[in-house]
């Protein structure tokens, strides 16, 4: 059962639709309670809902409508030409992270059984998509790594680009979250580690000497990680990978 929030604002109508999707182990469940927290006048949902169900069911008396699902990366194309026609606006948020640290990431919603969380081929389309996405006017591409350290920028950024209405800043967002918390899964606060303040601990984990034989796998399979690491300035060249392989 998807269900929104609450009724919404009579009088308001719908401006835009702030969609997060993309990599999994980025930030999404993070960033998308910082938006509901943060932001006046916003329909957010119980759980993960899909954008498209959202768009075409969700009340429509509020400024913002804030959905997070990383699947909905392979949705963007048909929630253009459903806002093309419709009223509002699209507004894609794609988290990045680095890769390395994506594909060691575990997810503490689950058991310990299910080692990590992200498989390589769903790695590897995820960033092909994301590739051929970023840099589009309706897309905002956001680094984790910014999120959990340096928060405020992150804000700033989106109130530039979206004209977000702040109510609090994300720094703040604990004051404001726990009336915001019923709208998420026990899964999710469990990924999250229950409400609390935003820490970089999670960054650079990758490092750590448990991760090698992973991550040595990953390049096995994944020959375009070098260059996604590159890419998105995680690393200027590949002695990494020199190191790793020969630990």
């Amino acid at each position: 059962m998807r269900r929104a929030v609450d009724g919404g604002l009579v009088g308001r109508q719908l401006d835009t639709h702030i969609v997060i999707c993309g990599f999994p182990r980025t930030g999404t469940t993070l960033l998308q309670l910082l938006i509901e927290s943060c932001v006046e006048d916003i329909c957010s949902f119980v759980g993960e809902v899909e954008a498209g169900w959202a768009c075409r069911n969700a009340n429509r008396r509020h400024r913002w409508m804030v959905t997070k699902r990383p699947d909905d990366i392979s949705e963007i194309d048909r929630l253009r030409d459903w806002y093309r026609d419709h009223p509002g606006r699209l507004a894609a948020l794609l988290p990045i992270r680095d890769p390395r640290d994506v594909l060691t990431s575990t997810h503490a919603g689950y058991p310990p059984s299910r080692g990590y969380y992200c498989e390589p081929e769903r790695w590897s389309a995820v960033h092909r998509r994301v590739r051929n996405l970023e840099g589009d006017a309706d897309v905002t591409t956001l680094r984790y790594e910014d999120l959990v350290r340096c928060p405020q920028q992150v804000q700033d950024l989106l109130d530039e680009r979206l004209g977000l209405e702040r109510i609090a800043r994300f720094e703040d967002y604990e004051s404001f979250a726990e009336t915001k918390a019923h709208t998420l899964h026990d899964i999710d606060l469990g990924a999250l580690g229950g409400i609390r303040p935003i820490d970089d601990q999670a960054v650079d984990r990758w490092e750590q000497p448990e991760h090698r034989d992973r991550l040595v796998a990953m390049l096995r399979v994944l020959p375009e990680l070098p260059e996604a690491v590159r890419h998105w300035g995680y690393a200027s060249d590949d002695g990494w990978v020199e190191r790793l392989v020969s630990r």
